[in-house]
Order: C-alpha cells, then sequence, then structure tokens
C-alpha cells in the first residue's frame, strides 16, 4: 500500500549499486457555493464551504482585472461599457448603431463594448490507487479538488474538471472522485502531453502524489502555455516521514509489485534525501514558470492545509 516509499527505496537502492542518478519515479452569487445532489459521505462539505467563502484563488497578473464586471479586454466584446465606435458593415447588429452619431453625422455607426474574458481553470486531480493509501490522503485530495472547483465559481470562472487515472477523463461534479479508484499507467506524462488541456492558456491545477517517473522540467514544459500552473502533492504521513523499523513488505499500489527492505537508518536517509530534492525540483521549477507548489500531508487539519495554500501564494484572503 506504500507505493511512495515503494518507488523512492527501490530508487535508492538502485544508486547504491550503480551509483546512478536516478528520480524517483455556476453563477456564485456571495452566499449558495453548494452542489445539487451532493454526496453526503463526503463528511467536510461544510468546512471547505465556509473556507471558500473565505478566501480567493490568486490569479495570475494578466487576469487580475478579468473578473465578472471587472474586464479589461484589449478587444471589442459584449459587456455594458461603452469603449469607442466604428463605421456600419452589413452584417453588424443594427441593435448597436449609435443613433445619436448618426443624427449628428449623417453617418451610420456602430458602438463597441469593452471584452468581457472570463478566466479559464482547469483542474485535474490523480485518481489512482496510490491516492488512497489512507482513508486521510483520499480524504484530504477531495477537499482540495473540491475547494478549488468552488472558488473557481467565485471568479466565474470556465471550469472543468478531469480525473487523471489510466485515462483522462472529464468529470461532471467534483464529488464523482468519492467512488473513483484507477490503476495508474506508469506515467501520465504522454496523456498530459497528448490532450488539449496541455495546449491551452488559463489556470492549471494539478493535484496529485507526483510518484511516477517524470522529471518537474518536462512537467512543466507541458503546460508552457498555462497563464498560471498550481502542483499540489498529497502524502501520508508514512510517506511523507517514515520511521526506522525492521524488514517490512512494501506493496506498490498500483500493481501489487513489492519490496522486502530493513527500514534501517541508511535507508531512510537516502529516501529523505530523494524526497527532498523531488519537493526542492518541484517548487524550483513552479516558481521559475511564476506557478506554485506545496506538499500537504494526510493528516495535516483543515486550518494547516489552508496554511500552506496561503504560504505557498495559491490563494489568498478575500
Amino acid at each position: 500500500m506504500r507505493a511512495l516509499v515503494l518507488r523512492l527505496l527501490r530508487a535508492h537502492l538502485s544508486q547504491s549499486r550503480t551509483d546512478e542518478n536516478i528520480i524517483p519515479r455556476a453563477t456564485f452569487d456571495g452566499t449558495d457555493l453548494t452542489l445539487q445532489n451532493t454526496n453526503l459521505t463526503y463528511t467536510n462539505r461544510n468546512l471547505i464551504e465556509g473556507y471558500a467563502r473565505k478566501y480567493d484563488i490568486l490569479l495570475p497578473e494578466r487576469h487580475k482585472s478579468f473578473l465578472i464586471g471587472e474586464l479589461s479586454g484589449k478587444r471589442a466584446g459584449s459587456s455594458i461599457e461603452y469603449q469607442d465606435r466604428r463605421d456600419y458593415v452589413p452584417g453588424d447588429d443594427i441593435r448597436h448603431i449609435d443613433w445619436r452619431a448618426f443624427a449628428r453625422t449623417d453617418r451610420l455607426s456602430v458602438k463597441l463594448y469593452r471584452e468581457e474574458i472570463c478566466p479559464v481553470l482547469d483542474i485535474i486531480v490523480d485518481t489512482s490507487l496510490s491516492m488512497c493509501v489512507t482513508s486521510e490522503k483520499s480524504l484530504r485530495r477531495m477537499d482540495l479538488f473540491y475547494l478549488f472547483y468552488l472558488l473557481g465559481r467565485k471568479i466565474n470562472a470556465v471550469t472543468s474538471l478531469f480525473n487523471l487515472g489510466q485515462n483522462l477523463q472529464r468529470l461532471l461534479s467534483p464529488m464523482d472522485i468519492t467512488s473513483m479508484s484507477d490503476i495508474r499507467q506508469d506515467t501520465p506524462i504522454p496523456l498530459l502531453k497528448s490532450s488539449g488541456i496541455a495546449r491551452k492558456s488559463g489556470i492549471k491545477i494539478i493535484i496529485s502524489d507526483f510518484m511516477f517517473p517524470f522529471s518537474p522540467e518536462e512537467l512543466i514544459a507541458t503546460f508552457r502555455a498555462a497563464d498560471r500552473l498550481i502542483l499540489i502533492q498529497i502524502l501520508s504521513s508514512f510517506e511523507d516521514d517514515p520511521e526506522e523499523g525492521g524488514f517490512v513488505r512494501l506493496v506498490e499500489a498500483e500493481n501489487d509489485e513489492y519490496l522486502d527492505i530493513a527500514l534501517n537508518k541508511a535507508t531512510i536517509d537516502g529516501y529523505r534525501i530523494r524526497l527532498k530534492k523531488l519537493k526542492d525540483d518541484l517548487d524550483r521549477q513552479t516558481r521559475v514558470a511564476q506557478g506554485a507548489y506545496t506538499c500537504i500531508r494526510d493528516l495535516d487539519s483543515l486550518d494547516l492545509m489552508i496554511e500552506k495554500l496561503l504560504r505557498a501564494k495559491v490563494i489568498n484572503v478575500k
């Protein structure tokens, strides 16, 4: 059940033998944020809705004024704020003809209005078996998924939800993942690269343990078109900080492979070094790309989870 430990320890042992550098593999009205027909087995629903009312998702610089009613697009659009006028051409909407200007100049012209721009938010959640190695880890995944969905609704974002398992599939509701588990591919990077999500702009949020073969540089490069990339890593307490012990059998959650190993100090130290490198690389690469990264432990309280999101500048106080 401890997929993360198995991957990193296997990598550690491989390096000790080969000395190779192996890296482990709805419009919001201010009050109603709830979903209709929500799954009542989700115990933190009301708490997360409370947090969503208190905080906002931190928008990329170029989107900060792009909220409905505060938009500042460069092109003409359909908002109610007048921007300019131009000569009428056949096919223009006659409702936009400026009749007062016609009375003064005897020329037909149409009014142009400021373009309305909605932020685009894509939320990708890892629904593989390794995300359910503890019930608390699965719950934190649901908490974050639901929180970002609600924050997207607050800014009237065009929000799309996806589960990342053996395939990349669109979800209709964040509650859909409460009954989902999947078997992950060896690495989901090819799925992400071939999807239309990676080629589009907007805010991208990926919720995963990121314990599959990949390089942080490759992941960030996959989403180079994004206005902002947010990576949220969720680890169980054992995965994040294992303790020394005797001989144990670590079973891969995805494919039932196992590794018999002694959790002695040398093994644990090697594991921690590799895990720290992975975290540091994710953090550094997302910062370079003007994005954000943070790691949430399954036993973190909701308040601590929010504090970490604030420190990473993923969200801010409303």
